[in-house]
């Protein structure tokens, strides 16, 4: 299998403009534009975080970092990036790193091609991603498995030709036991629903599907038999929400670069309250920048969760928080830019995912602190 060269950084950057930032349209059309996703195939970046030995570049997190700020800053949309990200994300750290050889070699190469897609189906409707409260079975019969049940807010869904679904396969000491399983579309029993409604980051489309009596063969299994809430649930969670932080580091960059220019425009003048504020963003990204690098060394590095978590927190945090800052001082400064206007609603929208699994974390840290 031919490798993909390594898109550079400035390949990455002309890619944005070029293609990306140059559609207006893409933030407010909800069709998802099939043409742009052939050409990032075409150009390398689907494939950045897959491996050489099956059609990819075999970039780490950090270029994965780099890229995902990149795409954002100079394309000017967080909805195409997202999917984006999943691709490279599930492709590198689930099919990737849990498939067998021969699960490689059938998927990899589609995959870094952009010939298809994959989607991660853990969520169900109304139940989040709790493991507790997740009910989708697997059955083992005829030499494969049965699977019956709903997933929902899945990223790409509607696009996705490959689905990874977490499920059920059984319980030890009361507690359930999961399993990964790669569920191909078309298949008997599997049927793609509309899922919860959501109306941001668009054009990054999100669905549902429903299994009923829906039948794998028994190789679609992805890892081993009840591993799947740890290598795929927990570890998948925390792999994105670092890698996560490209995308939030180009966009913040790019808010602050439009903020500067509808300024300029028109002509307001600046307090030194408001100065202040922005140049106390400014260094917070700078800051994010450097945990960003160091986070994603770590991950690649094998780091756990309790290794990556206190510095991913403190991130998000900033991330969270530059979003209340940055709407007030367009507030004060009387900024009508709805260009503007609808990248930080997305901003907003993508820095407050995964809340409840950040105050989960935070609590269990707090936990530990106060028990010495």
């Amino acid at each position: 299998m031919e490798e993909q060269s390594v898109p550079t950084l400035a390949e990455i950057e002309r890619f944005a403009v070029d293609h990306i930032s140059s559609r207006s349209e893409l933030g407010a059309d909800p069709a998802f534009p099939h043409d742009l996703w052939r050409a990032m195939g075409q150009a390398g970046l689907l494939g950045l975080g897959l491996s050489p030995a099956h059609g990819g570049s075999g970039c780490d997190a950090t270029a994965l970092i780099e890229a995902g700020a990149a795409l954002v800053e100079h394309g000017r949309n967080l909805g195409i990036v997202l999917s984006w990200s999943v691709q490279n994300l599930v492709g590198r750290y689930v099919l990737g790193q849990l498939g067998s050889e021969t699960q490689r070699e059938r998927y990899l190469p589609d995959l870094a091609r952009g010939q298809l897609a994959i989607s991660l189906a853990v969520s169900e409707p109304g139940m989040g991603g709790s493991p507790k409260r997740l009910s989708t079975r697997a059955t083992a019969a005829n030499g494969g498995y049965v699977l019956d049940g709903e997933k929902t807010y899945l990223t790409n869904g509607p696009i996705a030709d490959l689905f990874v679904v977490v499920a059920v396969t059984g319980e030890a000491d009361g507690l359930k036991q999961f399993s990964g399983f790669i569920v191909e579309k078309p298949r008997p029993g599997l049927e793609l629903v509309a899922g919860a409604h959501i109306d941001f980051l668009r054009p990054s489309p999100h669905g549902g599907i429903v299994m009923r009596d829906c039948a794998v063969p028994g190789d679609s299994m992805l890892g081993e038999e009840g591993s799947a809430l740890n290598a795929i649930f927990r570890r998948f969670r925390l792999i994105e929400d670092v890698v996560t932080l490209g995308p939030l580091l180009g966009g913040m960059r790019l808010q602050l670069s439009l903020l500067g220019a509808a300024r300029s425009q028109s002509g307001v003048e600046v307090a030194g309250e408001q100065a202040e504020t922005v140049g106390a963003l400014t260094a917070g990204i700078a800051g994010v920048a450097v945990l960003a690098e160091r986070l994603a060394h770590d991950l690649d590095g094998g780091a756990g969760e309790d290794d990556l978590v206190p510095l991913l927190l403190v991130a998000r945090d900033f991330c969270g928080r530059f979003q209340t800052s940055f709407t007030e001082v367009c507030a004060v400064l009387q900024i009508n830019d709805p260009i503007l206007d609808a990248f930080s609603a997305d901003m907003a929208k993508l820095s407050g995912l995964a809340g409840g699994a950040a105050r989960a974390r935070t609590r269990k840290l707090g936990l530990q602190t106060l028990r010495g």
